[in-house]
């Protein structure tokens, strides 16, 4: 290939091993592509923290003829080394959906819960 101009070059090459050009809206597509998946992963981990929540909640406030005191407690101590094994990154979302639920606890008249949901973040050591 006699090189014209290092453009023509470059953009010879690139064709030749198969890259192709996008437009702009191309670009644009791909990044609100993207932006929607990284919606749809955010909404899924919501509502992982709130299952999550339920079940600690459940574990903690249930009476002894729904589950046993001691297994109860054993599971919401293994939860808790779990979450506090967790980098540091992940930490901070767990506690910004944390913060998320209890508002929307408090906002929906569940004072008892939203507490529990910020008492959480400092008993499983991830506050």
């Amino acid at each position: 290939m006699i090189p014209i101009g290092i453009g023509v070059t470059c953009a010879a090459t690139m064709r030749a091993q198969g890259w192709t050009r996008t437009s702009p809206s191309e670009r644009v597509e791909d990044r609100v592509a993207a932006a929607t998946r990284a919606k749809i992963v955010a909404m899924s981990t919501l509502a992982l923290v709130r299952a999550l929540v339920d079940l600690a909640y459940f574990l903690d406030v249930a009476d002894g003829d729904a589950v046993d005191a001691d297994l109860a407690v054993a599971q919401l101590e293994q939860m808790a080394a779990t979450l506090h094994a967790m980098t540091l990154e992940e930490k901070t979302g767990l506690r910004s959906d944390l913060l998320r639920i209890a508002d929307s606890e408090e906002q929906s008249g569940r004072s008892e819960r939203a507490r529990f949901c910020r008492a959480f973040m400092e008993t499983s050591g991830i506050e």
